[in-house]
């Protein structure tokens, strides 16, 4: 339901980061490494199918002054352009993480650290059951609907990184089972409500992330604006999707 992903980002045309909205230092930069689209494990059919369609995370590197900030991953979640939806909760499951760092707001959306509830609804409908990190969860700020992620509109969480990690160890974490407890290593929760017409809630756990090569690192400034433009490099669904014990 969640084919393979094409975007590209041209930045040969030079912009000032005075002319779009700083989100972050001027000498912060992204690089993209790692894509992944959700699997839905709690929700009616037509709710469920809205999330695996429109819902996706980008992993980025940080990149501070062209210097790469091994110690910190960024995470890009977005909404494409389509029925009405909006990502209320995020959620992360073990991996190497550390901590949340910052949350940079998209236009139209304010999240805050912490998540009520504080595990992802039907996380015991896939096995091994999904456990929400505390630390790591992040929520919509009341009234959700106004303020979470909207089709067409984006999040961005920065992360420290636990032991040493990098970014590209988390892409790998989000591939594969090192632990070998028939679960990646890193996993990602999404609930989501005012699904249609009929406002619907689901939940969803993503899929199997690949490495790509972008052209060039993001600035901070442009992450948001570039973000959605068609594609440099290729990153394809992987074969990895939760194993979903029951699905309302």
């Amino acid at each position: 339901m969640y084919s393979s992903i094409y975007r590209a980002i041209s930045l040969s045309i030079a912009l000032s980061a005075a002319t779009f909205p700083v989100i972050a230092t001027a000498a912060t930069t992204f690089q993209i490494i790692g894509e992944t689209g959700f699997t839905c494990i709690e929700g009616a059919t037509d709710s469920c199918s809205v999330g695996e369609n429109q819902f996706n995370v980008q992993i980025s590197e940080v990149l501070v002054n062209g210097t790469l900030d091994s110690g910190q991953v960024a995470f890009t979640f977005s909404n494409a352009a389509g029925t009405a939806s909006t990502m209320s909760e995020l959620y992360f499951d073990n991996g190497t993480l550390l901590g949340i760092s910052s949350i940079l707001n998209h236009t139209g959306v304010t999240f805050s650290k912490g998540a009520n509830p504080a595990n992802l609804a039907g996380s015991n409908n896939i096995s091994p059951s999904f456990d929400a990190t505390a630390i790591f969860n992040s929520e919509a700020d009341s009234p959700a609907p106004k303020n979470g992620i909207d089709p067409g509109e984006e999040l961005m969480i920065i992360f420290n990184l636990i032991n040493g990690n990098t970014a590209a160890d988390t892409v790998a974490a989000l591939t594969g089972d090192k632990n070998l407890d028939g679960k990646l290593d890193l996993r990602i929760g999404i609930h989501a409500i005012s699904i249609g017409s009929k406002e619907l809630s689901a939940s969803f756990v993503n899929d199997q992330a690949f490495e790509g090569v972008p052209s060039v690192p993001l600035p901070a400034s442009l992450v948001f604006l570039f973000s959605g433009l068609p594609v440099l490099y290729r990153i394809s669904r992987g074969k990895y999707r939760p194993t979903v014990l029951n699905v309302a």
